[in-house]
């Protein structure tokens, strides 16, 4: 939450949801995936990395998940 331009309102365990939710169905249906990460408009820079974080945490779980 405390997204000025985007205007989503995730929260954190959303954020995780979104990045869960797509890499998973992805995966499923054989599609590669590559990501980027952007935004990041805030002065809060230790939310900032731990909001960056969650892709690269949700990416090594569906990697466990799919035994890659």
């Amino acid at each position: 939450v405390g997204d000025r331009l985007g205007k989503l309102a995730l929260t954190d365990t959303g954020i995780y949801r979104r990045e869960m939710q797509v890499l998973s169905t992805c995966l499923a249906a054989g599609y590669p995936v590559a990501s980027v990460i952007g935004g990041g408009y805030t002065d809060d820079l230790e939310g900032l990395v731990y909001r960056h974080s969650l892709l690269h945490r949700a990416a090594s779980e569906v990697y466990r998940q799919y035994r890659l």
